[in-house]
């Protein structure tokens, strides 16, 4: 995990000149190698957890929404949008025009909707990904439907665990009342 964070680190940063030079096909390779560590730790930010940039979830989530968003840039004409001087100097290092690929926002997706779920995943990943005027693959829109389906079933099992504690409360409150009773009639 913390090798592959360190390549897609280093990709996302600017002085490397990797987010200018790297083909699609080494980004793939290794955002593939950070899901599989992100995996084999199981990373996962829990809901009371509180939002720290240092965690090594919040590093692996940026690290990813960056390269996306460097993906992103290379691909379309962002230069137009520069001074001419700031556009000369983009120009000359960039190596590589290539965009992100399907299948790396299917991998992006699915770091994203494993660590954080599927909000962090359309925030980090898919929106800016379908703004550019890309279209996700019939396996991303399905592990989008999936972790739909799986949070919705969570969310009604926690609901009705909560159900469940708040009868058990309910009744051991009513046992405690019965029991003041009957030792204030003696």
């Amino acid at each position: 995990l913390n090798a592959a964070l360190f390549v897609t680190e280093a990709f996302a940063n600017e002085k490397t000149g990797l987010c200018f030079a790297a083909s699609t096909d080494c980004v793939d390779t290794m955002l593939q190698d950070l899901y599989q560590g992100v995996q084999e730790c199981e990373l996962k930010i829990s809901p009371g957890e509180e939002e720290n940039e240092s965690s090594i979830a919040n590093r692996v989530l940026n690290a990813v929404e960056t390269t996306i968003f460097y993906l992103n840039r290379r691909a379309g004409p962002s230069e137009k949008k520069m001074k001419k001087r700031a556009a000369r100097k983009y120009l000359k290092q960039l190596v590589s025009k290539e965009g992100p690929s399907v299948a790396t926002a299917h991998v992006g997706a699915q770091i994203c909707t494993y660590v954080d779920g599927l909000d962090c995943a359309k925030a980090r990943v898919l929106t800016p990904y379908k703004r550019r005027g890309y279209k996700i693959s019939d396996e991303t829109a399905e592990l989008v439907n999936r972790v739909k389906e799986e949070e919705k079933v969570a969310a009604e099992a926690a609901a009705a665990a909560a159900a469940v504690e708040q009868e058990e409360d309910a009744e051991s409150e009513e046992e405690e009342e019965d029991a003041s009773e009957n030792q204030t009639e003696k």
